[in-house]
Parts: structure tokens; sequence; C-alpha cells
């Protein structure tokens, strides 16, 4: 994937997250198509989240 085909998939994301009308599941697709992974670490109350994008 090509930056700039990361970038468009970033867009289209914020744009649907800022959509009033905007369905979950359109914006958990949205997503995926830019993050690979998540995973967190917990030690009591602290969490830390890291976040892969494709």
């Amino acid at each position: 994937m090509t930056t700039e085909e990361r970038l468009q998939r970033i867009e289209e994301f914020k744009k649907a997250w800022n959509a009033e009308n905007a369905e979950p599941e359109q914006l958990n697709g949205l997503a995926q198509s830019i993050i690979e992974r998540i995973t967190y670490t917990r030690e009591e109350s602290n969490i830390d989240i890291d976040v892969k994008f494709i």
C-alpha cells in the first residue's frame, strides 16, 4: 500500500467519524482498514495502549 492510499483511508475514516449519521459498523470497517493491531499492557491502574497502523 502506498503512502497516498494510507492517507486516503485515514481521511475517509476522519470524515466518517465526524459525520452525524455514521454507523458503528462503517466506522469499525474503516478503522480496520488503517489499523493492523492494537495491544495493551495493564499494571494496576495504568494502561498502556499501542496502536500499529498499516
